[in-house]
């Protein structure tokens, strides 16, 4: 069996701040979901969860993880992959088009727990669906022009006009798939998206 992915210790995987605390429950489904599948594993000195003082949600050490410990291994059955395997780069169409595709099947997908996961999360995250004021500000912020603002990332805020509606030919009307596209700017790997390494 062909494994893709192994993590390294942390202390913390931080994901995001003030969430709600059932982020937390479809996090630890995500975990045990990998644990469970042939070939995955979930180092059992970590767990996911809210910390209750700062509100921000990630993986947590429970106890001392020797350097080197894999924490985390991904069987290739469980990572979703673009529908075209030839795609680079951080918006690939056809990850957006695969991942859409397991949104909609919800508890159905083959997918479902991580699927559940990244149905529950926000997707004000990028500031690609931020109000126009809040872009405008943003650009104000890293001066120069979108293309080549003087503090990066270049073009921060228009994954979605330029790449996912533009290149991608992305509907403006399907929801859905325009957090698809969210989700995998936030979270994929190119053409891949990992259960586990992206919580």
């Amino acid at each position: 069996m062909r494994l893709l992915w192994h993590l390294v210790p942390l202390l913390a995987l931080v994901t995001s701040a003030h969430a709600d605390p059932s982020t937390a429950d479809l996090g630890k489904k995500v975990l045990e979901w990998i644990h469970q599948a042939e070939g995955g594993y979930v180092h059992p000195n970590q767990e996911f969860r809210v910390d209750p003082e700062s509100g921000v949600t990630g993986l947590f050490a429970t106890k001392m993880i020797p350097k080197g410990t894999v924490l985390c291994q991904v069987p290739w059955d469980l990572i979703i992959k673009s529908d075209d395997p030839d795609e680079e780069g951080q918006m690939c169409c056809g990850t957006v088009k695969a991942l859409a595709r397991e949104m909609k099947k919800g508890k159905k997908s083959i997918y479902a727990p991580y699927i559940n996961y990244l149905n529950a999360q926000s997707d004000e995250n990028v500031p690609s669906v931020w109000s126009a004021e809040g872009q405008k500000l943003l650009r104000e912020l890293t001066g120069g022009t979108v293309k080549n603002p003087k503090i990066p990332p270049q073009e921060p805020t228009e994954w979605l006009v330029y790449d996912w509606y533009g290149r991608c030919r992305g509907s403006r009307a399907d929801t859905l798939t325009s957090k698809a596209a969210i989700m995998i700017v936030q979270r994929s790997d190119d053409a891949i998206l990992i259960p586990g390494r992206c919580l």
